[in-house]
């Protein structure tokens, strides 16, 4: 049985976690010489991180598809240990790209016999936008849509799952 008291914190931490969420995808539009076997190619890159308070959370092994607007094959890559991603020899033309920032949080699970358990909760946000492929140059999303958090819809911990699933943004662990 959860306590009141646990429950109320979990609700202020959530609640600071969303309050805290700003400066979400780092991009900036640049254009530099990149070296491909096709020549009209170019290629996109970025990194996937955002800021809750003062801690900077990378975007680790997050999908991140490009999509020709013209159609054509979308095609889709991870981001590394820093959050970044690179498509090369792209073809030029406009293009969507689309990903997910996915993140947890965490509390403490005080139960009537006096045992606890750390739990936490997933969440995640969709990032989409369009951006110009040129040939010979590297382009970066610098406008984007971010949509509202998504709450994972039950908390897991445990023994059975005594590590979140996603990089850890706050932990009120005792």
């Amino acid at each position: 049985m959860k306590t009141r008291a646990n429950l109320e914190r979990f609700s202020l931490v959530l609640l600071g976690v969303l309050l805290c969420f700003a400066d979400f995808v780092s991009a900036a539009q640049s254009t530099k010489n990149v070296n491909t076997n096709n020549q009209r190619a170019g290629a996109v890159t970025g990194q996937l991180t955002a800021t809750f308070g003062n801690q900077v959370v990378y975007g680790v092994a997050e999908t991140v598809t490009l999509t020709p607007l013209s159609g054509g094959q979308t095609i889709t890559t991870k981001t590394n240990d820093l959050g970044r991603f690179l498509f090369q020899n792209v073809a030029p033309g406009q293009y969507e790209l689309r990903t997910q920032f996915e993140w947890s949080t965490g509390y403490v699970e005080a139960y009537d016999d006096g045992t606890r358990d750390r739990m936490w909760v997933d969440h995640s946000r969709a990032i989409a936008g369009q951006l110009q492929v040129k040939p010979h140059q590297t382009a970066r999303l610098t406008k984007y849509t971010v949509s509202p958090t998504q709450d994972g819809r039950w908390a897991y911990g445990g023994l059975v799952f005594p590590r979140p699933h996603h990089p850890l943004v706050t932990c009120d662990c005792d």
